[in-house]
């Protein structure tokens, strides 16, 4: 269990358009019923915006992201781990 007053992980997907993404609640329902202090957003970039996005959210103590259409080659492009 998360202990009270501790800073949640951040998690987030990457998308454009994102808005009709579940995994926020699919996700803060998982870390309800497992004990986890997460938040989980929704991050609308386009293409061009991408890399940005990331990185931003990367720079700002993101823990993880999860990638969809159309930034899934992008996001090879740019990961630092293969």
């Amino acid at each position: 269990m998360a202990a009270k007053g501790t800073k949640p992980d951040r998690y987030a997907v990457v998308g454009h358009p994102v808005d009709h993404s579940r995994s926020p609640l699919i996700h803060q329902l998982f870390a309800r019923q497992t004990g986890e202090n997460i938040t989980y957003e929704l991050i609308d970039a386009s293409p061009e915006e991408f890399e940005v996005a990331v990185r931003g959210f990367a720079a700002a103590g993101g823990k993880g992201l999860n990638i969809t259409s159309p930034h899934k080659q992008a996001a090879f492009e740019i990961s630092t781990e293969r």
